[in-house]
Protein backbone atom coordinates (compact mmCIF):
# COMPACT_ATOMS: atom_id res chain seq x y z
CA UNK A 1 0.00 0.00 0.00
CA UNK A 2 1.20 3.35 -0.93
CA UNK A 3 1.25 6.32 2.00
CA UNK A 4 1.93 9.46 1.79
CA UNK A 5 3.08 10.82 5.74
CA UNK A 6 1.71 14.10 6.59
CA UNK A 7 5.14 15.97 6.27
CA UNK A 8 5.43 20.11 5.12
CA UNK A 9 6.59 19.89 1.17
CA UNK A 10 9.99 21.45 3.09
CA UNK A 11 10.50 18.22 4.30
CA UNK A 12 9.86 16.49 -0.04
CA UNK A 13 12.24 19.44 -1.07
CA UNK A 14 9.01 21.63 -2.09
CA UNK A 15 9.03 24.38 0.72
CA UNK A 16 6.01 27.06 0.11
CA UNK A 17 7.45 30.77 0.28
CA UNK A 18 4.14 32.36 -0.63
CA UNK A 19 3.92 34.46 2.61
CA UNK A 20 5.66 31.68 4.91
CA UNK A 21 2.20 29.66 4.19
CA UNK A 22 3.27 25.68 3.77
CA UNK A 23 1.44 23.27 2.21
CA UNK A 24 0.81 19.63 3.59
CA UNK A 25 -0.68 16.36 1.97
CA UNK A 26 -2.33 14.46 4.28
CA UNK A 27 -3.06 10.38 3.86
CA UNK A 28 -2.43 8.72 0.47
CA UNK A 29 -4.74 9.21 -2.30
CA UNK A 30 -8.34 7.47 -2.47
CA UNK A 31 -10.17 6.16 -5.31
CA UNK A 32 -13.28 8.85 -5.79
CA UNK A 33 -16.85 6.94 -5.61
CA UNK A 34 -15.78 3.48 -7.05
CA UNK A 35 -18.35 2.14 -10.02
CA UNK A 36 -19.98 5.51 -9.65
CA UNK A 37 -17.97 8.88 -10.83
CA UNK A 38 -14.88 5.97 -10.76
CA UNK A 39 -15.79 3.22 -13.88
CA UNK A 40 -14.42 1.46 -16.79
CA UNK A 41 -14.01 4.53 -18.69
CA UNK A 42 -11.43 6.97 -18.65
CA UNK A 43 -12.97 9.62 -15.82
CA UNK A 44 -11.00 13.16 -15.72
CA UNK A 45 -11.42 16.28 -13.66
CA UNK A 46 -14.38 15.86 -10.89
CA UNK A 47 -16.40 19.38 -10.92
CA UNK A 48 -18.07 19.51 -7.80
CA UNK A 49 -20.79 22.59 -7.21
CA UNK A 50 -20.75 25.12 -4.28
CA UNK A 51 -23.57 23.56 -2.77
CA UNK A 52 -21.80 20.31 -2.99
CA UNK A 53 -25.18 18.71 -4.76
CA UNK A 54 -23.92 18.26 -8.42
CA UNK A 55 -20.74 16.61 -9.64
CA UNK A 56 -19.73 17.47 -13.39
CA UNK A 57 -16.47 14.87 -14.57
CA UNK A 58 -15.37 14.14 -18.71
CA UNK A 59 -15.56 10.62 -19.70
CA UNK A 60 -13.44 9.12 -22.72
CA UNK A 61 -15.52 6.07 -24.72
CA UNK A 62 -18.43 5.98 -21.52
CA UNK A 63 -21.26 5.80 -24.15
CA UNK A 64 -21.53 2.87 -26.43
CA UNK A 65 -20.72 3.80 -30.16
CA UNK A 66 -18.78 6.58 -29.19
CA UNK A 67 -15.00 7.21 -28.80
CA UNK A 68 -14.74 10.63 -28.02
CA UNK A 69 -15.62 13.04 -25.10
CA UNK A 70 -18.20 13.67 -22.86
CA UNK A 71 -19.11 15.54 -19.85
CA UNK A 72 -20.66 13.31 -17.38
CA UNK A 73 -22.92 14.50 -14.16
CA UNK A 74 -24.66 12.64 -11.05
CA UNK A 75 -27.38 14.94 -9.01
CA UNK A 76 -27.72 14.20 -4.96
CA UNK A 77 -31.10 13.14 -3.91
CA UNK A 78 -33.24 12.50 -0.78
CA UNK A 79 -31.55 9.33 -0.21
CA UNK A 80 -28.09 9.13 -1.99
CA UNK A 81 -27.12 10.23 -5.14
CA UNK A 82 -28.82 10.12 -8.72
CA UNK A 83 -27.07 7.63 -11.50
CA UNK A 84 -24.24 8.68 -13.35
CA UNK A 85 -26.01 10.43 -17.22
CA UNK A 86 -24.39 12.28 -20.30
CA UNK A 87 -25.08 16.33 -19.65
CA UNK A 88 -27.82 17.55 -21.95
CA UNK A 89 -25.57 20.22 -23.33
CA UNK A 90 -23.00 17.19 -24.86
CA UNK A 91 -22.39 17.58 -28.42
CA UNK A 92 -21.33 15.45 -31.48
CA UNK A 93 -17.95 16.63 -30.87
CA UNK A 94 -15.37 16.57 -27.91
CA UNK A 95 -16.83 18.00 -24.61
CA UNK A 96 -14.49 18.11 -21.89
CA UNK A 97 -12.78 19.22 -18.18
CA UNK A 98 -15.88 20.89 -17.18
CA UNK A 99 -15.61 23.53 -13.99
CA UNK A 100 -18.32 24.81 -12.10
CA UNK A 101 -19.00 29.00 -11.61
CA UNK A 102 -17.74 29.91 -8.09
CA UNK A 103 -21.46 31.03 -7.85
CA UNK A 104 -23.28 27.90 -9.21
CA UNK A 105 -24.74 30.02 -11.66
CA UNK A 106 -23.37 27.49 -14.36
CA UNK A 107 -20.42 25.79 -15.93
CA UNK A 108 -17.16 26.29 -18.28
CA UNK A 109 -16.12 23.68 -20.35
CA UNK A 110 -14.36 22.69 -23.59
CA UNK A 111 -15.38 21.76 -27.06
CA UNK A 112 -14.52 21.61 -30.36
CA UNK A 113 -18.58 21.86 -31.57
CA UNK A 114 -19.11 23.89 -34.44
CA UNK A 115 -19.77 27.12 -34.00
CA UNK A 116 -16.23 28.12 -32.03
CA UNK A 117 -13.29 30.37 -32.85
CA UNK A 118 -11.00 26.66 -34.25
CA UNK A 119 -9.97 23.96 -32.68
CA UNK A 120 -10.77 23.55 -28.61
CA UNK A 121 -12.75 26.17 -27.38
CA UNK A 122 -13.98 27.32 -23.84
CA UNK A 123 -17.54 27.53 -23.50
CA UNK A 124 -20.05 28.83 -20.66
CA UNK A 125 -23.86 26.95 -20.59
CA UNK A 126 -25.73 28.04 -17.51
CA UNK A 127 -27.31 26.05 -15.08
CA UNK A 128 -30.88 27.50 -13.39
CA UNK A 129 -33.40 25.55 -11.17
CA UNK A 130 -31.79 22.73 -11.87
CA UNK A 131 -31.60 22.86 -15.91
CA UNK A 132 -28.98 23.42 -17.65
CA UNK A 133 -29.21 25.57 -20.72
CA UNK A 134 -27.85 26.20 -24.36
CA UNK A 135 -23.97 26.37 -23.97
CA UNK A 136 -22.23 29.58 -25.09
CA UNK A 137 -19.03 30.38 -26.64
CA UNK A 138 -16.80 33.04 -24.74
CA UNK A 139 -15.01 34.55 -27.68
CA UNK A 140 -11.75 35.94 -27.97
CA UNK A 141 -9.66 36.93 -26.51
CA UNK A 142 -9.66 33.90 -24.48
CA UNK A 143 -10.54 31.53 -27.58
CA UNK A 144 -8.33 31.43 -30.81
CA UNK A 145 -8.32 29.51 -33.83
CA UNK A 146 -5.89 26.99 -31.75
CA UNK A 147 -6.70 25.02 -28.23
CA UNK A 148 -8.07 26.05 -25.28
CA UNK A 149 -8.64 23.49 -22.54
CA UNK A 150 -9.48 23.23 -18.38
CA UNK A 151 -11.75 26.50 -17.75
CA UNK A 152 -10.91 27.24 -14.19
CA UNK A 153 -13.23 30.26 -12.52
CA UNK A 154 -11.19 32.56 -10.15
CA UNK A 155 -12.68 34.94 -7.49
CA UNK A 156 -13.23 38.65 -9.06
CA UNK A 157 -14.36 37.18 -12.31
CA UNK A 158 -10.95 35.87 -13.97
CA UNK A 159 -10.69 32.52 -15.36
CA UNK A 160 -7.56 30.47 -15.30
CA UNK A 161 -6.87 28.16 -18.77
CA UNK A 162 -4.42 26.35 -21.09
CA UNK A 163 -3.53 27.31 -24.23
CA UNK A 164 -1.45 27.05 -27.06
CA UNK A 165 -2.91 29.58 -29.40
CA UNK A 166 -1.47 32.97 -27.72
CA UNK A 167 2.37 32.81 -28.08
CA UNK A 168 4.60 31.53 -25.28
CA UNK A 169 7.20 29.04 -24.86
CA UNK A 170 5.59 26.74 -26.73
CA UNK A 171 2.48 23.88 -26.15
CA UNK A 172 0.21 24.14 -23.72
CA UNK A 173 0.61 27.26 -21.17
CA UNK A 174 -1.32 28.28 -18.32
CA UNK A 175 -3.20 31.69 -18.65
CA UNK A 176 -5.33 33.95 -16.62
CA UNK A 177 -7.85 36.53 -17.92
CA UNK A 178 -10.55 38.56 -16.33
CA UNK A 179 -13.79 39.81 -17.23
CA UNK A 180 -14.30 43.36 -17.01
CA UNK A 181 -17.32 46.28 -18.37
CA UNK A 182 -15.40 45.57 -21.69
CA UNK A 183 -15.35 41.82 -21.42
CA UNK A 184 -12.30 39.92 -21.21
CA UNK A 185 -8.68 40.77 -20.58
CA UNK A 186 -6.00 39.82 -22.95
CA UNK A 187 -4.61 36.39 -21.46
CA UNK A 188 -1.68 36.86 -19.16
CA UNK A 189 0.61 33.94 -18.37
CA UNK A 190 1.77 32.49 -15.38
CA UNK A 191 5.77 33.45 -14.60
CA UNK A 192 7.74 30.38 -12.97
CA UNK A 193 5.63 28.08 -14.16
CA UNK A 194 5.10 28.09 -18.02
CA UNK A 195 8.08 26.40 -20.40
CA UNK A 196 9.24 24.88 -23.51
CA UNK A 197 6.86 21.71 -22.12
CA UNK A 198 2.83 22.06 -21.91
CA UNK A 199 1.39 23.19 -18.70
CA UNK A 200 -2.19 22.60 -18.69
CA UNK A 201 -5.09 21.26 -16.67
CA UNK A 202 -4.07 23.95 -13.45
CA UNK A 203 -6.28 24.31 -10.26
CA UNK A 204 -5.60 27.34 -7.66
CA UNK A 205 -5.55 26.97 -3.77
CA UNK A 206 -5.15 29.27 -0.77
CA UNK A 207 -6.76 32.38 -3.43
CA UNK A 208 -3.69 31.36 -5.70
CA UNK A 209 -0.83 30.90 -3.39
CA UNK A 210 -0.25 27.18 -4.62
CA UNK A 211 -1.40 26.24 -8.33
CA UNK A 212 -1.01 22.51 -8.85
CA UNK A 213 -1.07 21.81 -12.44
CA UNK A 214 0.15 19.41 -15.07
CA UNK A 215 3.46 19.29 -17.34
CA UNK A 216 4.25 16.97 -20.07
CA UNK A 217 6.52 17.17 -23.21
CA UNK A 218 3.38 14.93 -25.00
CA UNK A 219 0.31 15.59 -23.32
CA UNK A 220 -1.28 12.79 -25.49
CA UNK A 221 1.54 10.97 -24.15
CA UNK A 222 0.53 11.78 -19.95
CA UNK A 223 1.38 13.66 -17.94
CA UNK A 224 2.88 14.79 -14.21
CA UNK A 225 1.54 16.74 -11.42
CA UNK A 226 3.80 20.23 -10.25
CA UNK A 227 3.12 22.57 -7.39
CA UNK A 228 4.04 26.32 -8.42
CA UNK A 229 4.25 28.76 -5.13
CA UNK A 230 3.97 31.69 -5.75
CA UNK A 231 6.61 34.10 -4.54
CA UNK A 232 6.50 37.56 -2.90
CA UNK A 233 7.25 39.14 -6.42
CA UNK A 234 4.09 37.43 -7.78
CA UNK A 235 6.27 34.98 -9.95
CA UNK A 236 5.94 31.31 -9.21
CA UNK A 237 8.42 28.37 -8.34
CA UNK A 238 7.41 24.86 -9.72
CA UNK A 239 8.56 21.50 -8.43
CA UNK A 240 7.48 18.15 -9.53
CA UNK A 241 5.20 16.35 -6.44
CA UNK A 242 6.16 13.85 -4.94
CA UNK A 243 6.15 9.83 -6.24
CA UNK A 244 3.58 9.11 -3.54
CA UNK A 245 1.28 11.19 -5.56
CA UNK A 246 2.07 10.91 -9.27
CA UNK A 247 1.74 7.65 -10.82
CA UNK A 248 4.66 5.82 -12.05
CA UNK A 249 2.22 5.32 -14.55
CA UNK A 250 3.00 8.72 -16.31
CA UNK A 251 -1.11 9.66 -16.24
CA UNK A 252 -1.50 11.88 -13.63
CA UNK A 253 -3.88 15.20 -14.53
CA UNK A 254 -6.82 17.11 -13.91
CA UNK A 255 -6.31 18.54 -10.46
CA UNK A 256 -9.49 20.35 -9.25
CA UNK A 257 -10.93 21.48 -5.95
CA UNK A 258 -14.23 22.92 -4.81
CA UNK A 259 -15.22 25.25 -2.11
CA UNK A 260 -17.80 22.36 -1.11
CA UNK A 261 -14.90 20.12 0.21
CA UNK A 262 -12.15 22.60 1.61
CA UNK A 263 -8.62 20.77 1.75
CA UNK A 264 -9.64 17.86 -0.51
CA UNK A 265 -7.21 17.90 -4.05
CA UNK A 266 -8.87 15.93 -6.57
CA UNK A 267 -7.40 14.62 -9.87
CA UNK A 268 -7.36 11.08 -12.49
CA UNK A 269 -4.59 8.90 -12.67
CA UNK A 270 -4.20 5.36 -13.19
CA UNK A 271 -3.04 3.47 -10.28
CA UNK A 272 -2.34 -0.26 -11.61
CA UNK A 273 -3.53 -1.63 -7.81
CA UNK A 274 -6.78 0.67 -7.65
CA UNK A 275 -7.61 1.96 -10.85
CA UNK A 276 -11.00 0.63 -12.15
CA UNK A 277 -10.38 2.08 -15.70
CA UNK A 278 -7.48 3.54 -18.09
CA UNK A 279 -7.84 6.40 -15.57
CA UNK A 280 -9.56 7.26 -12.40
CA UNK A 281 -10.60 10.20 -10.06
CA UNK A 282 -8.57 10.09 -6.73
CA UNK A 283 -8.86 12.42 -3.55
CA UNK A 284 -6.15 13.66 -1.45
CA UNK A 285 -6.27 16.14 1.85
CA UNK A 286 -4.14 18.82 1.93
CA UNK A 287 -3.77 21.61 4.29
CA UNK A 288 -2.02 25.38 4.50
CA UNK A 289 -0.63 26.09 7.58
Amino acid sequence: MRTIRCVPLAALGLAATAGAATLEWIGEPQLYAPDAVSGASADVRLAVSPDGRRELWGAIGAIAGKSDFDVFERVRTGDGWSRPAPVPFNSGANDFDPAFAPDGSGAYFFSNRDGGLGGDDIWFVALKNGAWGTPVNVGAPVNTPHNEWAPTPLARGCLMFSSDGHGGAGGQELLQSCRGANGWSAPRGYDGINTAESEYDATSLDGGRFVVFTRSANPDEGGTLYLGTRGRDGTYRSERLPDAINSASGWNFGPSVSSAHPGMLFYSSHWPDKTKGRADIYVLRYRVK
